[in-house]
């Protein structure tokens, strides 16, 4: 049963493989949103987004230094690891 017709559609047709590529496309670019919002002023954040970083699930902009240099290393724009 074919829901919707998109050019990865040429390539294959298992639904597997198109959860997959769907799935990783939106996470990654939801990764650039959370990215910036590491950038952003707290005050301008959305107040979802405050308490989303204030848990620890996304970024501080007050640990975005760090993350990107702890240890003289550069690390990925998505987690702390």
């Amino acid at each position: 049963m074919r829901i919707a017709f998109l050019p990865i559609n040429l390539f294959s047709n298992d639904p597997i493989f198109l959860w997959f590529v769907g799935v990783f496309t939106v996470f990654g670019l939801f990764s650039l949103k959370f990215h910036a919002w590491s950038h952003t002023p707290r005050r301008k954040l959305p107040p979802v987004v405050a308490a989303l970083q204030d848990a620890g699930v996304l970024l501080r902009g007050s640990d975005h230094k760090a993350h990107h240099y702890r240890a003289g290393r550069r690390l990925t724009a998505d987690t702390a690891w």
